[in-house]
């Protein structure tokens, strides 16, 4: 198993990892975005899951957990998450 500090944090992995993305309510596209890089990691769709929404409305948040086997995998995935249009944001 490997492992990395992260500020004082010691990480293992492989590791479970929640990415939370903040999109935009009016883009419509991105679900089907999300879905076909889950489905190019082989991930299951259960692993997305609706968690919210912004207080005025303007945006939905999506909650993703799912496995990641080094701190590459994990930012991959999140930049890949970032680039699709409509995301504002991946925490």
């Amino acid at each position: 198993m490997s492992e990395i500090i992260l500020g004082k944090k010691d990480l293992e992995y492989p590791r479970p990892w929640c990415y939370r993305i903040i999109v935009e309510r009016e883009a419509l596209s991105v679900q089907a975005e999300i879905g076909k890089i889950m489905r190019d990691r082989n991930l299951d769709a259960t692993a997305l899951t609706p968690a919210g929404a912004s207080g005025g409305g303007r945006y939905v948040v999506y909650q993703l957990i799912c496995e990641v086997s080094d701190r590459d995998d994990m930012s991959k995935l999140g930049n890949d998450l970032a680039s699709i249009k409509g995301v504002k944001m991946v925490i």
